[in-house]
């Protein structure tokens, strides 16, 4: 199989399986926490909703990560493409950390788009966050 991502490509055993992890950072000073966005791609059985898939990771960060809370769910599409959105926060030992997933569902895999904040900061950051999913684009495989 291929991978192709900016720059790059590759090919690994067809037996292998495509876990791509792809992180986007904002401008970031020493000793302070980064807006990023991570992109994950998670092979999935075409008998496994999306709905399904987003629950298990839930109750996972549920279980994870102290004080963690769902502000918002819904579901939608990302450029034709069905898709659910989560926002939530959890604690961390440095504070508050926001995040809003989009899960797209294509080509038999789930992308997982993560944009986090520091709950301070996450309204200046949520424009980005926003840029980065609804310009996400899932190549048909050949």
């Amino acid at each position: 199989m291929k991978l192709h991502h900016n720059e790059f490509t590759t090919e690994f055993p067809n037996d292998w399986e495509d876990r791509t992890m792809i992180t986007i950072m904002a401008p970031v000073k020493p000793g302070e926490f980064a807006a990023n966005v991570v992109i994950t791609n998670h092979p999935v059985e075409p008998t496994q909703s999306l709905e399904e898939f987003v629950a298990k990771q839930s109750e996972m960060l549920r279980q994870a990560l102290p004080k963690f809370e769902i502000l918002d769910y819904r579901v939608n599409q990302v450029n034709g493409n069905p898709a659910c959105q989560q926002l939530h926060r959890f604690q961390t030992e440095n504070g508050m950390v926001q995040q809003v997933q989009t899960f797209v569902l294509a080509n038999n895999s789930i992308y997982a788009i993560t944009g986090s904040s520091i709950l301070e900061k996450f309204d200046e950051n949520l424009s980005a966050f926003r840029q980065i999913v609804e310009n996400f684009e899932v190549s048909k495989k050949q």
